[in-house]
């Protein structure tokens, strides 16, 4: 698409989302929002025809009730919109803890948010990859030095830093702490590597939950063969949940992924290989031809890619069937399923008393317009984690690093991972400083 071709497609997108605006101030049955200043005719353009028409000295409501009203007028505003206004079949209504819809005024800011964010219209194209120059945490850890036993490396089981000023004190390597049940830490995502939420809960005291759809996990905790294993079932405070996190209640298609685990991410099933072609192509250079590149040809091929539905669960829905009205410690590593699992989470407030969130994104991609670093997705999502309170103090690397998996490159996907932690800025417990 050519340049022109794309800024008309964003100037279109802005236009959708502000007429969804306009209608949706008039229908809401929250309060409308209000303006401190007038409305000139330089403030936009309306047809002369409408009864929507700008009157010089109106305020901001009174053009938005016209416009609704206008609307209304014009066939749109019969029974039934405003069910459709609030229609929840893909799109959710932003709410409250309590399940309220969030007033207009909330909403408009927090699609603000979300577009602003995703779209990079904002201050830092890089706001998803970089800490504050200073943080709120004062002492934070991988954990490993609880659960690493001395001399050994432990190379890929502690990637998650965490806060360590708001949680109970913890003991060294190889003893076990007292319980301490007020501490509730959820760990979405284990496989056969546990270790995160057994230190936790070992050497901590706290209150484990942790949660994973994946078969192989179930199999290897439920046979109990390892000493790892054995170790969680010993545990009192130590729970397994075998579902997974995710935007719904209800079922998703998760397919075979790396290491045994599964993704919500599809991979294509046909792709393009060039690799006949272009060695073709440069023999016969080699050997002084000079042959047209549009007269090779890559082989298409193809492979199904196996999935198999397994139970997912919203962090709120969780909560309540837990009995939870606070966790201290949130972790995400759940293989692309952090996305949906987050932004249903942000639309029903659950995250509002969510002390910190160590977790891993998974298979993102860039902005074009600025490079590495630069996620769209990533970007839109810590900005409003930003905006409830939630604050990123710790992240891997800039950037984070590409997958190095064959079958990643052999299907033409390109995949970047990163860890990070967001810690809330006022969270307090019994044992913070």
């Amino acid at each position: 698409m050519s340049g022109g071709g794309s800024r008309v497609v964003v100037w279109q997108g802005i236009a959708a989302v502000a007429t969804a605006l306009l209608v949706l101030s008039h229908f809401s049955p929250q309060s409308q929002p209000t303006a401190q200043r007038p409305v000139t005719a330089h403030d936009g353009v309306v047809d002369s025809s409408s009864t929507a028409a700008v009157k010089t000295g109106s305020t901001v409501s009174e053009w938005l009730n016209t416009v609704g009203a206008d609307a209304a007028a014009r066939g749109r505003g019969q029974a039934g919109d405003s069910t459709r206004l609030s229609d929840e079949a893909n799109v959710r209504v932003p709410r409250d803890v309590t399940g309220q819809a969030l007033t207009m005024a909330e909403r408009v800011r927090l699609l603000e948010l979300k577009v602003g964010g995703f779209m990079n219209w904002a201050k830092d194209p890089w706001f998803g990859q970089r800490t504050p120059a200073s943080s709120a945490c004062k002492v934070s850890s991988d954990l490993k030095e609880f659960g690493c036993p001395p001399g050994s490396k432990c190379i890929g089981l502690y990637s998650h830093f965490i806060c360590l000023d708001h949680l109970p004190p913890p003991v060294p390597y190889g003893q076990k702490s007292k319980l301490n049940p007020e501490c509730i830490i959820y760990d979405f995502g284990i496989r056969e590597q546990p270790e995160f939420g057994l230190v936790l809960a070992e050497n901590f005291g706290c209150t484990v939950h942790g949660f994973d759809p994946s078969p192989v996990t179930k199999r290897w905790l439920t046979q109990n063969t390892t000493a790892l294993a054995k170790r969680l079932h010993e545990l009192p405070n130590y729970h397994m949940h075998f579902f997974g996190g995710g935007g719904i209640n209800g079922e998703a298609d998760l397919g075979s992924y790396d290491w045994g685990q599964v993704s919500i991410l599809r991979f294509p099933t046909s792709w393009v290989n060039c690799t006949e072609s272009r060695l073709r192509y440069a023999q016969n250079v080699a050997q002084g031809l000079t042959p047209d590149p549009f007269t090779y040809h890559c082989k298409v091929e193809g492979e199904a890619h196996g999935t198999v539905r397994l139970p997912v669960r919203t962090l709120g829905s969780v909560m309540k069937e837990l009995g939870h009205t606070r966790i201290d410690v949130l972790k995400i590593d759940i293989e692309g399923s952090e996305y949906a699992f987050l932004e249903e989470a942000l639309d029903t407030s659950a995250l509002n008393e969510v002390g910190q969130v160590p977790l891993e994104w998974h298979h993102f991609s860039t902005d074009p317009r600025y490079g590495a670093g630069s996620s769209r997705a990533i970007n839109a999502l810590s900005t409003v984690l930003s905006a409830v309170g939630l604050e990123m103090y710790w992240i891997n690397r800039f950037a984070g690093w590409p997958t190095n998996v064959y079958e990643f490159e052999r299907r033409g996907v390109i995949a970047w991972y990163n860890c990070a932690s967001y810690l809330r800025r006022d969270w307090t417990s019994k044992w913070s400083a």
